[in-house]
Order: structure tokens, then C-alpha cells, then sequence
């Protein structure tokens, strides 16, 4: 029951919140002439989605959190009650998302799989992207991307276990390449797309099981993990 509890769409959004303003606050005081100079890639997509009906910057920031809202509070409403909506749980739910992000961190280091330490230049954007990439990744790549690859494999056939498994990979794949293609692209390197995708698809089957908050949360501990303990292991 409580797990059922700790996956509300809701109690996710409510969740997430400080991790949003975090990222929000520090974009807008550092970027604020620069409202297009938001380094997230799932975010930039979004944000220029709404630029093209008229909305951006802050506004853009206002109208997404609005959308968003109305729409998780429609699926919170279909399937679950007011009374199940504990932000007691939420605490768990961050620790247990620290958990994840250093167990997956740990068996990073101790496979000894190659990737690239971060040093980190500026803590305030540091942290602040991590934060973004939690929330607005997660939103992108696996509450609608996944997801409505699951629903969609679903009209063809009624198998859920093969839907997932198509979703989560869809999903994964479209994920990773998109860390090296774009304005703000990475260098292509076969450890950091192993990696990236392994790190992917775990995520993928915490959204599913677990619910958005926690792999949000998941996401931007590991993002941090990879930021302030891969330089010092390494």
C-alpha cells in the first residue's frame, strides 16, 4: 500500500518542488539576459516548445509548472484519493533515492568502468544542473517519452511486459544519443554511452516501480556522486 502511496503523480510533483526552484532560481539569477542559456537539453526542448506559442524565459518556467500541475493533479484525482496523499512519505522517498544513486555510483567504481570524472567549476551551476536534469529529463525521457512508448506498443498487442521492455529501450536509446548531438553536445566516447545507457535503463525501472519523485531524486544524486565523489575516487 505504501508503495502504491509513494508513486501518486502528486505526491511526485510536490516532491520534486525544492529541486525544481533550485534549478529555476539559479537560471534565472545567473541567465536572466539569457533566457535560451539553460544548458539542460530536455529542458531547452520544452522551453522552446512553449516559445513557439509565445512564452519564454520565466514565463516560459511559470507555464510548464501550470501544465504540469493541472496534468498530474487529473491522474492523482483517476487514480488515487486525497486521503492517500502522505507528504510524510517524502523524506523516505529522498533517502531512499540516495540509496539508489550510491549504490549505482558504488557499482560504477567498483566494475571499475571507465568514465570521466567531473571537476567542478562553479558549485552553484553544479549543483543546480543536477537538479534540472532530475526533474526535467525524468519528465521528458520517461513520463512521456517512456511512458507513451508503453502505451502505444499497448494498442498493438496486450502484453505489458514486452511494452515496458520496448518503452524503456525507445526511450533509453533516444536518451543517450541525445547527450551527443545538439548546440550543447558532448563528445561521443563508448564508455560514457555504456554508461549512460546502463545508468538509463536502471532509471527506468525505478520510474516504473517507484514512481517519478524517486528517480528524479536518483538522477540528480548520481549526477552529484559523478560531480563530488568520482574526482576524489579517482
Amino acid at each position: 500500500m505504501v508503495l502504491k502511496q509513494t508513486k501518486s503523480p502528486l505526491l511526485s510533483f510536490i516532491a520534486v518542488l525544492p529541486l525544481v526552484v533550485i534549478y529555476e532560481v539559479v537560471m534565472f539569477i545567473r541567465f536572466y539576459t539569457e533566457p535560451v542559456a539553460i544548458r539542460n537539453g530536455a529542458d531547452i526542448l520544452l522551453k522552446r516548445l512553449l516559445s513557439e506559442i509565445g512564452f519564454y524565459g520565466l514565463e516560459a518556467s511559470i507555464v510548464l509548472f501550470l501544465l504540469v500541475f493541472i496534468l498530474v493533479k487529473w491522474i492523482h484525482n483517476i487514480h488515487f484519493k486525497e486521503s492517500e496523499l502522505h507528504l510524510g512519505y517524502i523524506p523516505v522517498m529522498i533517502g531512499e533515492s540516495l540509496i539508489y544513486a550510491l549504490v549505482i555510483f558504488y557499482i560504477l567504481i567498483h566494475l571499475n568502468v571507465p568514465y570521466t570524472p567531473i571537476n567542478p567549476q562553479d558549485h552553484e551551476l553544479s549543483i543546480a544542473y543536477s537538479c534540472g536534469a532530475g526533474v526535467y529529463e525524468e519528465l521528458v525521457f520517461r513520463a512521456l517519452l517512456m511512458y507513451g512508448f508503453y502505451k502505444l506498443v499497448l494498442t498493438i498487442g496486450k502484453n505489458k511486459g514486452l511494452a515496458w521492455g520496448v518503452a524503456i529501450l525507445l526511450s533509453t536509446g533516444i536518451f543517450v544519443s541525445l547527450h551527443y548531438i545538439g548546440e550543447f553536445k558532448y563528445p561521443f566516447a563508448w564508455n560514457t554511452f555504456l554508461v549512460r545507457f546502463a545508468v538509463s535503463l536502471i532509471l527506468s525501472v525505478i520510474f516504473i516501480f517507484r514512481g517519478f519523485a524517486v528517480a528524479a531524486y536518483t538522477h540528480t544524486f548520481y549526477n552529484l556522486s559523478l560531480i563530488y565523489l568520482g574526482g576524489l575516487i579517482r
